[in-house]
């Protein structure tokens, strides 16, 4: 990537300079020319080599997505994975960036490519279940955060959210065993000692 931008810099100046030659009535005007053609070919040559990598993609997508161009972001994310379609960095980076736009189906296939490849990433399945519980598919999100939970059983979050979207559901008992699971976890998540409390009140 720098030395994509190192050679344009380099052309810009060198074509600068010898536009500026050519303008100068004492530089002959057919050795100018000739010159401004053999760098401009030199370089044109030198920038073709210098191709993209998905790592200069994914640069591009993230500072497009600070700066909330989410849509821009997906287009150098899906860059990236054109030339690199095994890498997952790529797919949840875009999954981030349609969330954003509310292109929930999309986020939800690509946090699904990324568990093909690491079936055994709980975080995935952690960040698959968000998006579903955003769409509204509260008992889709209940199942994967259960698989988050059967690879990570001592995480903390993940009891918290399933005890979470299951009193979304109204399931406030079904809630409670999984906000104790949660504080077992982590007696510091105050989250989970709220949501127990609401759900015993619930369910009174």
């Amino acid at each position: 990537m720098i030395q994509f931008y190192c050679i344009s810099l380099m052309a810009r100046i060198t074509f600068s300079k010898f536009v500026k030659d050519f303008l100068t009535p004492n530089t002959p005007t057919i050795s100018s020319v000739n010159k401004l053609l053999s760098i401009t070919a030199i370089m044109i040559i030198a920038l073709e080599g210098f191709s993209q990598t998905a790592d200069d993609y994914i640069y591009q997508a993230k500072v497009n997505f600070d700066a909330k161009d989410y849509k821009q972001a997906v287009f150098f994310y899906s860059k990236a994975i054109d030339v690199s379609p095994g890498d997952t960095s790529a797919y949840c980076g875009r999954a981030r960036a349609e969330v954003e736009l509310e292109d929930y189906q999309g986020a939800i296939e690509d946090y699904s490519k990324s568990a093909e490849i690491y079936p055994k990433n709980a975080e995935l399945f952690f960040k698959r279940a968000n998006v579903r519980f955003y769409s509204r598919d509260f008992k889709g999100a209940i199942a994967d955060f259960t698989r988050a939970i059967n690879l990570k059983p001592k995480y903390s979050e993940y009891y918290r959210s399933r005890g979470y979207t299951k009193a979304v559901l109204s399931d406030y008992k079904g809630a409670i065993p999984d906000y104790d699971k949660a504080i077992i976890n982590d007696r510091l998540n105050a989250e989970a000692w709220y949501n127990r409390g609401v759900a015993k009140i619930k369910i009174k």
